[in-house]
C-alpha cells in the first residue's frame, strides 16, 4: 500500500510531493497556498524504467501535489499550485513550503486525487503516444510545455550532485 512514482521515459527523474498530515503542527502564515498541516518530501530519484514508493500506508481518498523534472530539465511535470522548495533534499512538515533559505526555488505542484485505492501510481511518460494504464488505480502524467521550470537558467551538465540523504532521496544541483 502507497503511493509511487514510475518513470517511463528514458531519463532519470527527481521527484518531491506534498500532502495533508495532520501529525504537522506549524505556526500558521495567514493568505499562504499551503496551510500548516501539509508535509512536503524530495527529492526521490527515479531511475528510467523504475518505481520508486514514497508514501507508505493506504492513500484512499486523499489530495497529493506532486512537482517532477528530469536531470537535464528537458521534461518537467509541474501545475499551478506555487510552493517553494529547498534545492536539497528535504522534509518539511507544518508550514511546508515557506522555505526562505537561499537554495530554495519556487516550482508548481500538480494536484492529484487519489479515488478509494490504497495503492496509486504516478506514471511519468515523456510523450503522449505512450499508453495510459487500464488500471484506475494508476495515473499518466504528460510532462508541461516549460522547460527548466522554477529555474532561471538551464543546469550545469558539469556540477555533480551534492550529498546523498536518506535512503531513495537525493539533491539536486545548487544555484
Amino acid at each position: 500500500m502507497g503511493l509511487r512514482f514510475r518513470n517511463n521515459t528514458k531519463l532519470t527523474v527527481y521527484v518531491a510531493f506534498a500532502y495533508y498530515n495532520e501529525d504537522c503542527m506549524g505556526d500558521s502564515i495567514p493568505d499562504k497556498p499551503w496551510p500548516n498541516l501539509y508535509e512536503a518530501v524530495g527529492w526521490y530519484r527515479v531511475n528510467p524504467g523504475q518505481t520508486v514508493e514514497v508514501l507508505t500506508g493506504g492513500v484512499n481518498n486523499r489530495q497529493f501535489y506532486f512537482y517532477a523534472e528530469s536531470v537535464s530539465r528537458s521534461l518537467v511535470w509541474s501545475g499551478l499550485n506555487m510552493i517553494n522548495l529547498p534545492q536539497n533534499a528535504f522534509q518539511l512538515c507544518g508550514g511546508a513550503g515557506y522555505c526562505d533559505a537561499p537554495l530554495c526555488r519556487r516550482v508548481g505542484m500538480r494536484s492529484i486525487a487519489v479515488g478509494n485505492y490504497s495503492n496509486y501510481t504516478i506514471n511519468l511518460v515523456s510523450s503522449s503516444s505512450q499508453r495510459a494504464s487500464k488500471f484506475r488505480n494508476v495515473h499518466t502524467a504528460l510532462p508541461g510545455r516549460r522547460p527548466h521550470a522554477g529555474r532561471k537558467s538551464p543546469p550545469d551538465p558539469s556540477r555533480g550532485r551534492v550529498v546523498r540523504p536518506r535512503t531513495g532521496r537525493v539533491s539536486i544541483p545548487k544555484r
